[in-house]
């Protein structure tokens, strides 16, 4: 019976088999998380997910709607971010190097 169950998710699933095996990870996890006493870890890592969804969500409604400006905003996103990686390299003591320079250039990485 179990594998009737597996061939019709992989098949072709409806909703409400999409959700009702959702639900059963989510429980099996809680269980799980209890167990092992780590449920603050469960919690973080549901909003964690909770949150990169709504953010996938955010930007698919976004680029349909205005993809001109959803572009914009992720390009602006991304070079604010390199320019604070610049910056954090830059303000970092002479005498210290990443490990990825350290490789570039041929030498060791000092820590």
């Amino acid at each position: 019976m179990a594998q009737i169950r597996i061939v019709v998710l992989l098949a072709r699933p409806s909703p409400l088999t999409l959700s009702g095996f959702g639900t059963l990870l989510a429980v099996l996890a809680g269980v799980e998380a209890v167990a092992r006493g780590r449920t603050r870890l469960l919690l973080l890592g549901a909003a964690a997910v909770f949150v990169w969804v709504s953010v996938v969500a955010g930007v698919v409604v976004a680029v349909l709607r205005n993809w001109q400006l959803a572009l914009a905003t992720s390009l602006s996103v991304i070079a604010v971010w390199l320019l604070a990686l610049n910056l954090r390299e830059i303000r970092s003591p002479p005498g210290r190097r990443t490990a990825a320079e350290g490789r570039r250039h041929g030498g060791t990485a000092r820590t």
